[in-house]
């Protein structure tokens, strides 16, 4: 069962130090295609209250893919976080997911397939 995100919220924080005080950063991190909960999160941070003169951050840590059943759609959140978070900046910090995928583009497809590629195949040609 998937958790309800409709009412969560996040209390701001501001970073210490004083070239940190104007930042709200928000990391996401091993998405695994769970492009729901992604949906979710990314509508939890733009509901957040900003801070008055802050900078929105949203930093995703990698393993945006395999596993879950929606990898492309869980690419294409993250491609438009910065509308959907009410982002200032987005940076995506690639993963291991997303580093042997390459490595399958670069010829290499077995360890992509063996931690969660097919799952990602399966999406892009369902027979």
């Amino acid at each position: 069962m998937r958790p309800d995100l409709r009412h969560v919220s996040l209390p701001p924080r501001v970073l210490p130090g004083d070239i940190l005080a104007n930042l709200e950063v928000f990391a996401i991190g091993d998405v695994h295609g769970q492009a729901d909960l992604l949906a979710g999160c990314l509508e939890v941070i733009a509901r957040t209250p900003r801070a008055l003169g802050t900078e929105r951050l949203v930093v995703f840590l990698g393993d945006l893919i395999d596993r879950g059943p929606d990898s492309l759609r869980a690419i294409g959140l993250m491609m438009n976080a910065s509308r959907l978070a009410r982002a200032d900046r987005v940076v995506l910090l690639p993963g291991n997911h997303e580093q042997v995928l390459l490595d399958a583009l670069d010829g290499n497809a077995e360890p992509w397939l063996a931690i969660g590629g097919k799952a990602v195949m399966r999406e892009v040609d369902p027979a």
